[in-house]
């Protein structure tokens, strides 16, 4: 295993960690989203990239009747 080239950084209102839950008022604005290169590399600074946000078990934990739900996609991001 190698460590990852690209840092994921996803922004609400502040910045938010691997794991976090956000309430819906957290999270129902548009997030910034910035994809930063550690050490560029010549094949990858030109590289795009696909970034998913769904839920995994929605409405609820404990009922998830419609799990995976497609909140938004982005397609064709750079990075930095």
């Amino acid at each position: 295993d190698r460590d990852p080239n690209l840092i994921l950084i996803v922004e609400y209102e502040s910045v938010i960690s691997i794991g976090q839950n956000l309430t819906v008022q957290e999270s129902m604005n548009q997030p910034k989203i910035a994809l930063i290169e550690k050490l560029p590399a010549a094949n990858e600074s030109e590289s795009l990239f696909t970034l998913i946000m769904v839920d995994p078990d929605a409405p609820d934990p404990f009922d998830p009747i419609a799990s995976e739900w497609l909140h938004w996609l982005g397609i064709n991001l750079p990075t930095n």
